[in-house]
């Protein structure tokens, strides 16, 4: 059943278009608002399959540019967060500039993780957002607010790099 749950958490970032918090109440409002698509007047199942096919095929392309999906977002938390910004993103760079930024994103945010207790973290805001990225997948990781703070800085690595 946890993978029926998380498949119905990344198609809830298809149909909201953001990161949502992660709960049983939270999927039981999405299934009851999204029962009955006849009721839904701007839901459109064919833009809906194109989204979720568009980014599912980004994360495949991804990875067979440098096995970077694999690598770096095995684990729940940051699978969804890679999937919330690639599903929700108005335009992205080239699939190659994308795997390329992602692997190096995770890798300062891999850095950050074997820096001493009390160390300060390089300066530069590729370390910031790795900072803010790596603060917020500890702990309550699946909250709406940790969610959205990776989705923002990651979304910063990866589109404006």
């Amino acid at each position: 059943m946890i993978d029926v749950q998380f498949l119905s958490e990344l198609m809830g970032v298809v149909l909201k278009k953001e990161p949502l918090g992660f709960g049983q109440e939270r999927l039981d409002e999405l299934y009851a608002e999204f029962e009955d698509l006849n009721e839904i007047d701007d839901f459109n199942e064919e833009e809906f399959d194109s989204a979720f096919n568009a980014a599912k095929a980004t994360l495949l392309a991804m990875e067979e540019h440098n096995g970077c999906v694999l690598t770096w977002a095995k684990g729940f938390g940051p699978f969804y967060s890679l999937w919330s910004v690639i599903a929700t993103a108005d335009a992205l760079p080239g699939v190659e500039v994308l795997a390329e930024r992602y692997a190096n994103f995770m890798s300062k945010v891999q850095e950050l993780d074997g820096l001493p207790p009390g160390a300060n973290p390089p300066a530069g805001e590729d370390y910031i957002l790795a900072a803010t990225y790596r603060e917020n997948a500890r702990g309550a990781s699946t909250e709406g607010a940790q969610r959205k703070a990776r989705h923002e800085a990651l979304s910063k690595a990866l589109l404006e790099g």
